[in-house]
């Protein structure tokens, strides 16, 4: 099975991400959009069901503090001039980054270590720009509402792919520890 970890979104913010994907279309360029968005932390890639657990083992190890995220800026992968990947960032980086690394520790051994971690929310993947320049400045105009969201959880998901698209499910979910 194809599994990635995340951090599930909440519904409000789901509303302003497909609003973003519609401010992001535009004939200069031709998009994929995607149909759930999250924020993942690591792909796993393909997994046998021999490492399911052993991978959840590990990962109920993960221990760590909810913190809040906001959503930034739309984002290119990876540049301006090789549009493949339009996505909305978030901020601060520090929490996140910080959990995704103590899930890179808690899987080292069964998974590679992930150097190239930015946190983001996919938006749309890019098929063809016929205009760049135009595109680019159509990418520079939008407007992100600066919403907050709360991360006290993060996922393990399947990636079921499927020609209308990837399907994705639930396998586990992982709770920060509740404050005393």
């Amino acid at each position: 099975m194809r599994l990635f970890i995340s951090i599930p979104l909440p519904e409000e913010l789901l509303t302003h991400l497909k609003e973003l994907q519609i401010l992001i279309n535009d004939e200069s360029a031709r998009l994929r959009f995607v149909n759930d968005f999250h924020l993942t932390l690591k792909f796993l890639g393909e997994v046998g069901n021999d490492k399911l657990a052993p991978l959840k083992e590990k990962l109920s190890l993960v221990s760590f503090t909810p913190f809040d995220l906001q959503l930034d800026a739309v984002g290119v992968f990876p540049d301006t001039d090789h549009l493949r990947v339009i996505w909305a960032g978030v901020t601060p980086h520090q929490p996140v980054v910080e959990l995704q690394q103590q899930i890179d520790a808690a899987l080292s051994g069964l998974f590679p270590k992930d150097d190239r971690f930015h946190p983001h929310i996919t938006l749309a993947r890019v098929a063809f720009v016929k205009d760049k320049v135009r595109y680019n400045d159509v990418l520079k105009n939008v407007t992100v509402n600066k919403l907050s969201f709360p991360v006290n959880r993060f996922d393990l998901m399947e990636s079921t792919l499927t020609p209308g698209g990837p399907v994705y499910g639930t396998l586990f979910s992982f709770q920060a520890p509740k404050a005393l």
